[in-house]
């Protein structure tokens, strides 16, 4: 067996089980990929009037779920089939930073540092009304019944906290109320609560554990680690007991219990900080696949616009393996759908038809959807027909020349095979001509060379469930 192995694009790539190229495709706990869905974009969808500049998806009350997404000078919700309705106008986000939303009880919260703390209640609606006294901050997140504020009031080392359960009151010695400056570990960047009583809070050079305190004052800081950090806010990923981050150094998982490389030993993170331009690090922004457990960050490319990302990389956090996505994106995120009736389908009336098939997880209702919005700024979700994916072995020395023949599939639907050769490992690998499966389900693939490597490619749509690898079905010849 020629296994598709894990994505390790930073090994050398003679290395066994290692593969340079796994795109558009999931991992199977098995060992084997299953195909990345399409984005779908129902018609009814509007497009936003600029670029994201921040985005927030939680459940209601009521349990149906909500998102919110700011442009450069609007808060826009987004309903289920992509429709906006503004919530906020005249802000101004400043140019290079973000939106940080949260919800609070039944608030939505925004702040950025130019017009500081706003909110508007989810459960009855209204207007957007500004937060008198609370800190213009980069940077907020909820902990322990209070709103944290980062980076505020132009002081990139100053910590802010609200009164219990009150988004208000920022007086500090007003309940829990307090101010706390940072002195070292450079500007901070971000936070994340992992549980009821203790939150991550990531510097530029440090990492703080965030502990409440039983006797006063209401919590207290214990460096975590030092000489690690996040490269910006937007590449902070909350999970499950932690948050996974890219810091100058690669990609990390951040517990109480102290980081965790996960991009080392594959040689991904050597890769990505190869792949990416030190200046857009700090655009890097990652989402999770609550229902997929995949944390995935988009990423620009050469080409990409500042906003349009065609680049995608996912850590399976409970599988361990990586896999790149190529789609362009302006926004990730988290949502879930209701389920829709006959009457209220998107697009179904007597000159119109359904975007998508009838047994579409996206009508189902209450399941978890990955999505955000795509190169036109329009609300999206990863429930369409399988992407097209590419799948590439590692390079094999044989130690001698031999001829290769047919080659068959371990997996299923019907993609194309091509077969690389070379007669040393320095050399380029020389690509043949990609063949189609027979119905036999064998490839006819014609190459000779001491070293071979062989690529796997499905069409968009096309129908296949599993591909793990490739066998010799006649063996080699000389």
């Amino acid at each position: 067996m020629i296994p598709f192995g894990d994505l390790a694009p930073g090994l050398a790539p003679t290395t066994p089980g290692r593969s340079a190229v796994i795109d558009n495709v999931l991992p199977r706990a098995d060992g084997s990929y299953a195909p990345l869905p399409q984005p779908v974009t129902l018609s009814a969808s509007q497009a936003l009037s600029g670029p994201p500049k921040g985005h927030i998806a939680f459940p209601k009350a009521d349990g149906t779920y909500v998102r919110y997404v700011a442009t450069a000078s609007t808060w826009e919700a987004v309903g289920a089939d992509g429709t906006l309705t503004t919530i906020a106008t005249g802000h101004a986000v400043p140019p290079g930073d973000r939106e940080s939303f949260i919800r609070f009880n039944s608030k939505l919260l925004g702040s950025n540092i130019t017009d500081g703390l706003r909110a508007f209640d989810v459960e009855s609606g209204g207007a957007t009304a500004a937060v008198s006294g609370a800190p213009a901050a980069r940077f907020i997140f909820e902990f322990a019944g209070t709103v944290v504020a980062l980076d505020c009031d132009g002081d990139n080392q100053l910590i802010r906290n609200s009164d219990l359960y009150d988004h208000t009151s920022w007086t500090p010695g007003v309940g829990v109320a307090s101010a706390q400056p940072v002195h070292d570990g450079g500007a901070l960047v971000a936070g994340v609560a992992i549980s009821q009583g203790q939150a991550l809070i990531f510097q530029r050079e440090a990492i703080r554990l965030v502990t409440v305190s039983a006797a006063g004052p209401f919590y207290t800081l214990q460096l975590l680690a030092s000489n690690a950090g996040a490269v910006g806010a937007r590449s902070v990923v909350p999970i499950r007991g932690g948050a996974a981050i890219l810091d100058t150094n690669g990609f990390k998982i951040v517990s109480a219990g102290g980081v965790d490389e996960i991009g080392r030993v594959t040689g991904v993170s050597e890769w990505f900080l190869k792949e990416v331009d030190a200046a857009e690090l700090v655009n890097v922004e990652g989402s999770y696949d609550v229902f997929r457990d995949i944390v995935w960050w988009r990423y620009r490319a050469s080409g990409d616009s500042a906003d349009v990302y065609s680049r995608a990389i996912g850590y399976h956090l409970s599988l361990g393996k990586w896999v790149t996505a190529t789609v362009s994106t302006s926004a990730l995120f988290s949502t879930s759908l209701p389920g829709y009736t006959w009457d209220t389908m998107p697009d179904l009336s007597w000159d119109a038809s359904a975007d998508v098939p009838w047994n579409d997880r996206s009508l189902a209702g209450g399941e978890p959807l990955f999505g955000g919005f795509d190169a036109n700024y329009k609300f999206f979700t990863f429930s369409g027909t399988p992407a097209a994916a590419t799948l590439r072995t590692a390079k094999a020395d044989l130690g001698n020349s031999k001829l290769f023949s047919r080659i068959a599939l371990i997996g299923d639907g019907q993609p194309t095979l091509r077969i690389g050769v070379a007669d040393r490992l320095s050399d380029s690998i020389t690509w043949k001509d990609a063949v189609s499966m027979t119905d036999s389900g064998t490839f006819p693939v014609r190459g000779r060379g001491r070293v071979v490597q062989y690529e796997l490619a499905y069409a968009a749509g096309d129908t296949w469930t599993t591909a793990s690898g490739l066998n010799h079905t006649n063996g080699f010849g000389r």
